[in-house]
Order: structure tokens, then C-alpha cells, then sequence
């Protein structure tokens, strides 16, 4: 089909993210063909966890994780598309119309389009579904808040091959090193620390209580996005399909939220054929994208409520220091595909 790509700001651009890519995102990517040898030798590789909490530290054994510095990813992605033959039209605003049409504003530039199939893929904060009703949000009432960050690497005492979590009992902070000298910092914030302090005292307070040093926080250029647990009320309906964090988004493990965009996204193909057919897919690609990530978000669900109980840690600290346990168990939660 002739696929044209709308994004919303210029390429390349600067993304707060996490920074880093599960084994199973990078192994889907190179199978697409979407990483080349060149491409894959840029990527970093984090082979170490890093935990820090009031109780201690110690570092974990992961199977090998890749940093990711999205400005030259994304445009790696979009040289791949247009290689491909899609239209890529940049710095433009689309708005889906309840009759599945799409807005696209190009500066003062208005256009009316009526694609046979139209993916959303604006990830948690983004406005193409706004008027758009049936795909709602449904968010949890205590879920997360995320913050996110780009810093110099002189600002953090950070290693390069590791991914560094600071735990409290607000949330947890998370570091790694994503360009040489550069840093990404992402935070899963309690709401309710939030709205008692503010952000930026919620991550000073966090980063207190794992001794990790706070001095460049105020400093820092901070990115909020919403709950960090949200889904919409449907994935898909008439001829929109909604893929990634735009669809869906439980609080994962560091590195896997690209994964799970990247494992949905590659099996579109299918169901946008069928919509193109003027078939109804809504039921399929829920169970679909539902399914196939079900057990992997029960295990962050998991971890993530683990990595909030200042007991759990203090235990899993000093059962680090006299036995290999915590690190087996630690290589095995890394998610990895065939």
C-alpha cells in the first residue's frame, strides 16, 4: 500500500525515553532488517543492574540490553521507511475525524485525507485520537507519573555498560548511558508524592533515599508524560488501528516499553491488509496485542510493585552480597525472543 508518515516534530529529534532496548526489541528489528551492522555497532550495551536503595546497593548480572540515543534511531527508522517507498512528511499535526478521515496541518497548510487504513502511533500523550471519544483513555487512579531527562554524563557518577536504578518509596529513578557523554534519566513517580511536593522534589527525595547524588536536578531539562499505567478503551474500530504506547502502556521493566511497540508494530501488516478490505478487526488486534504481551506486563506488574517495598529490597541487598540467587533471577526476568 502507498503509506505516507506523519511526524509531528522535525527528524532528527530529541526523545526523552528510557534509553535502552530489550534483547527481544533488538532481535525483531535486525530480523526486519531495520538494524544493519553499522547501526547495531552504534548501539551500547548494558550488561549490568545497578539497584541503590536506603539499604545499599548491588549490581546485578542482565542478559545484554542496547542503549538507545532516539535521535539517531528514529532517524535510522525513517531513512528505513522512506528507503521503503513511504512518503514521510515531517513537522505536521494530524487529527483523526470521527469519520476515520485525517486532518494534516502543515503550518497554515489544512489537508483532508481518506486513507484506506491509518495507524496511530503518538504514544501516551499524544492528540491525533482527540476527537475521538470511543478511543478514550482508561487510566487507573494510582497509577505512576513519569519524568524523564537528558543530562551530560559529568552531571551523574554513572557507568556506561550499566543500567542504574534508584529506589524509594515515592518511585524509583533510572539511569543509562545512551552517546558518549550523555546520559537518560526516566522516573516512575508516586501521584500523590507528586502533588504533595512537586516533581522535582519527588526525584530529589527518591535519589536522597538511595544516597544518589540529587545536585543536578534543578539543572535538568524535565519532560513529564502522563500515567505511566493507561490503556484505551479500544485498540481498534472501522479503519483506525492503534499500536504502542498510543494503544497501551503498563509500567515495564527499563528498556522494554520500544520492545513491546516494536513486537506489536511488526505484526500489523495482516490486519491493516483486512482493513484495507473494509474488514472489521477491533476484536482480533485487541486479543492480538493483549495476548501477546500478557505474561511479559504480569512480570513488570511484579517487579514494579517489588521495586517499591523497601523490605523486598533491603532483602534482595543482602541476599546479593552472600549468594548468586539474585543474579540468576535477575538474568532470567530479561526478555528475550527466538
Amino acid at each position: 500500500m502507498r503509506t505516507l508518515l506523519i511526524e509531528r516534530r522535525g527528524i532528527p529529534r530529541p526523545k526523552v525515553c528510557g534509553g535502552c532496548m530489550a534483547p527481544a526489541g533488538v532481535t525483531r528489528l535486525r530480523g526486519l532488517g531495520m538494524i544493519d551492522e553499522g547501526f547495531d555497532r552504534r548501539l551500547g550495551e548494558l550488561s549490568a543492574l545497578r539497584l541503590c536503595s536506603g539499604w545499599g546497593s548491588c549490581t546485578l548480572p542482565i542478559r545484554p540490553y542496547r542503549s538507545v540515543d532516539r535521535r539517531t534511531f528514529d532517524e535510522s527508522l525513517v531513512e528505513r521507511a522512506a528507503d521503503a517507498g513511504v512518503e514521510v512528511l515531517t513537522d505536521a499535526r494530524a487529527t483523526v475525524r470521527p469519520d476515520d478521515g485525517v486532518l494534516v496541518e502543515v503550518g497554515s497548510t489544512r489537508l483532508e485525507l481518506a486513507p484506506r487504513v491509518v495507524v496511530v502511533a503518538d504514544g501516551l500523550d499524544g492528540s491525533a485520537l482527540a476527537e475521538r471519544a470511543d478511543f478514550g483513555w482508561r487510566d487507573p487512579p494510582r497509577g505512576p507519573l513519569g519524568l524523564g531527562a537528558i543530562v551530560p554524563a559529568s552531571s551523574i557518577t554513572q557507568n556506561p555498560d550499566e543500567i542504574q536504578m534508584a529506589l524509594g518509596a515515592d518511585g524509583y529513578v533510572g539511569f543509562a548511558t545512551i552517546a558518549p557523554g550523555v546520559v537518560a534519566v526516566g522516573a516512575a513517580l508516586s501521584a500523590e508524592a507528586v502533588r504533595r511536593h512537586g516533581p522535582l522534589l519527588t526525584v530529589r527525595g527518591v535519589l536522597s533515599e538511595a544516597r544518589v547524588d540529587s545536585e543536578w536536578v534543578g539543572g535538568a531539562q524535565w519532560r513529564g508524560v502522563a500515567r505511566l499505567t493507561r490503556t484505551r478503551a479500544r485498540y481498534a474500530r472501522g479503519r483506525v488501528i492503534v499500536v504502542g504506547d498510543a494503544a497501551q502502556y503498563v509500567e515495564p521493566l527499563t528498556g522494554e516499553g520500544m520492545s513491546w511497540a516494536i513486537l506489536c508494530a511488526s505484526s500489523i501488516a495482516p490486519y491493516a491488509e483486512r482493513v484495507a478490505r473494509g474488514e472489521d478487526v477491533e476484536r482480533e488486534w485487541a486479543c492480538f496485542c493483549r495476548g501477546s504481551l500478557r505474561s511479559r506486563r504480569l512480570v513488570c506488574r511484579g517487579v514494579s510493585r517489588f521495586a517499591r517495598s523497601p523490605r523486598a529490597i533491603r532483602a534482595l541487598t543482602a541476599l546479593a552480597s552472600r549468594t548468586r540467587i539474585p543474579g540468576a533471577v535477575s538474568r532470567g526476568l530479561c526478555w528475550e525472543i527466538a
